[in-house]
């Protein structure tokens, strides 16, 4: 009784296809191609670098620069999200050389960025503080920015946290000199995030653990393999936010449809 059913279904199912199908504007014996969407738009900033070292630690006799680890995280997470469909990646640096705030943001532009993530990690003078964070655009000057940005960053914070870095949260930080956007509402503090906004699309500053802390840096940040599922972490955050399908998923490239009103995938 229950395979009827099933059948039943499955033949209401695809006279509802055809019906949909035979509906477009197209000759019945032609093939129906599905054309692929303007692909998401990535660009992965690695901080610091060149002269600027960012935050360093020397743990065991190694010592830790915060240039070298974000950049090693940003290039997993580059690799990570090209296996999925529908997503082009670049990077505001691809070895150790000083690019600027500015022009970090202005290259994310020139890509016509659908996001902009900047990787880095943090550093405190008390060691015994830990854990990731994720900073988000307020909803000051353009609203939407702002709830996708918090929407992304949660989602990127959530694989970080898998891996059992503490839990900071993800998090605004608005102008402390009042700064303003050109409607005269508070602006964000940190400029990529800030320029970001104002040049259309949502910039997020990922920080994944302390250098400053032991327990942080030497068990993440202090191997190739948990450099590799940071960046995977954060490219698989990436991911779930906008729906992206790995290149192994099998997909229906066409369809035809005959005069009888069979449909042949």
């Amino acid at each position: 009784m229950k395979r009827k059913k099933n059948v039943k279904k499955l033949l209401v199912g695809l006279m509802a296809a055809a019906v949909l199908v035979t509906s477009l504007p197209v000759q019945q014996t032609s093939a129906l191609t599905v054309t692929a969407a303007k692909p998401i738009v990535i660009v992965l900033d690695p901080g610091h670098g060149g002269n600027d070292s960012g935050a360093t630690h020397k743990w065991n006799g190694k010592t830790y620069r915060e240039k070298d680890v974000n950049l090693a995280i940003a290039k997993a997470c580059k690799k990570k999200l090209e296996t999925y469909t529908g997503v082009k990646v670049y990077m505001t640096r691809s070895s150790d050389y000083f690019v600027s705030l500015t022009r970090r943001v202005q290259y994310a532009k020139e890509k016509r960025a659908d996001l902009f993530v900047a990787l880095h990690n943090n550093a405190s003078t008390k060691t015994s503080v830990k854990g990731a964070c994720v900073y988000y655009p307020n909803t000051h000057y353009n609203a939407k920015i702002g709830a996708k940005g918090k929407s992304v960053a949660q989602n990127i914070q959530s694989r970080l946290t898998a891996l059992g870095l503490k839990n900071n949260g993800v998090l605004i930080r608005n102008s402390q000199n009042k700064s303003k956007y050109p409607d005269k509402s508070i602006a964000d503090y940190y400029s990529v995030i800030r320029n970001s906004k104002t040049s259309g699309f949502a910039g997020l500053i990922v920080e994944h653990a302390y250098i400053s802390n032991y327990g942080d840096c030497t068990k993440y940040l202090g191997s190739n393999d948990m450099l590799t599922k940071l960046g995977e972490a954060d490219a698989m955050g990436i991911a779930s936010y906008y729906g992206l399908i790995p290149k192994t998923t099998v997909q229906l490239s066409s369809a035809e449809v005959k005069e009888n009103g069979e449909i042949t995938l």
